[in-house]
């Protein structure tokens, strides 16, 4: 992945796409995808079909998962990627299996269908500005080119984008650009385990709210929204295949890979406000929420974004730095 490029990207896998599935009223998500959105929910297969089912599993990769502790406290760990498509799941059977025997499941966010339906006004509050005020009044002169460049060749009017703010203008052109390939955060794996969950009654505990996630948004200064807007402009065409190697990294299990792509193009002067509050801040919190469920006991499967669990400072680290036995499965 570019060092410069497609730092829309990088935040819409590791956060952004989190919050899409609450903004089906926006242009990105009024187009459908490709499959159904039950389509992602699978049962157990019939024990005629079970080893070729877990063949295909096997397929679809080693994904990013990790085992914390053992006997009666036991956390699983598994780095979701909050967009994908169809031919993700079902997943391979020790993560399936893992999931199934677990107590509760653990989410960034709460995204079934009623707090989905609580949090969309919150969502359009802050990805828009109020009435008066467009994106083309916090733009710079190079900003505004490239964006009706984007708009000309593209054909979508002016008004899809006139009153979003520059950072949701930035994951408005990256989701659309990510939707010609079939990739949806509507079959992220976090939507994908959550509707799992729903399907067995299983509880469902999140880490953090929507709101939480929106002010860390707000807190992006406009310059930095200013350059998320003009790299995933300049950037798009690149996209899908950026996409396609971070969950080519991801099925290989490569945590090297995933920290190499996704976070340290942000380990700069540039950026580091911002790695600190997206990432080293809510790690710590993640991290101390872990140790919390293994002093609880039973059994916990947690799903965070990759870019959480992997580098230094990651979840993964700082649990092994404070003595927690944490193997990668």
């Amino acid at each position: 992945m570019h060092a410069r490029s497609s730092l829309a990207l990088r935040l819409c896998l590791l956060l952004l796409f989190g919050l899409l599935p609450a903004c089906s009223s926006t242009a990105a998500s009024s187009r459908a995808t490709s499959a159904p959105r039950n389509a992602v929910v699978t049962t157990q297969p019939a024990s005629a079909t079970r080893q070729p089912e877990q063949a295909a599993a096997e397929q679809r990769g080693r994904g990013l998962f990790y085992r914390v502790g053992q006997g009666a406290a036991v956390v699983y760990l598994l780095g979701s990627i909050h967009v994908g498509s169809s031919d993700l799941y079902p997943m391979r059977p020790e993560i399936e299996n893992a999931f199934n025997a677990a107590d509760v499941a653990v989410v960034e966010i709460a995204l079934d269908e009623q707090s989905t339906q609580q949090m969309k006004a919150e969502v359009m509050r802050a990805m828009t500005y109020p009435e008066g005020d467009s994106l083309q009044a916090h733009l710079s002169a190079e900003t505004k080119t490239a964006l009706q460049g984007f708009l000309h060749q593209s054909g979508l009017p002016e008004q899809m984008f006139m009153h979003l703010k520059p950072w949701a203008a930035a994951v408005l052109v990256t989701t659309l650009e990510l939707q010609k390939a079939e990739y949806s955060a509507e079959n992220g794996m976090d939507l994908y385990f959550q509707r799992q969950a729903a399907q067995r009654g299983k509880p469902v505990v999140a880490l953090e709210t929507a709101q939480q996630q929106l002010e860390l948004l707000a807190a992006i200064d406009e310059s930095m929204q200013d350059l998320m807007l003009r790299e995933s402009l300049s950037d798009r065409k690149t996209l899908p295949q950026t996409m396609s190697d971070a969950l080519a990294a991801w099925k290989r299990g490569d945590a090297e890979g995933l920290a190499r792509a996704l976070l340290e193009p942000m380990r700069t002067a540039e950026y580091q406000a911002l790695f600190d509050r997206v990432f080293l801040r809510r790690n710590q919190r993640m991290a101390e929420a872990v140790e919390g469920y293994l002093a609880k006991g039973g059994k916990h499967f947690v799903i965070v974004g990759s870019g959480h669990l992997v580098g230094q400072g990651g979840v993964v680290d700082l649990l092994r730095r404070a003595g927690h036995t944490v193997q990668q499965r």
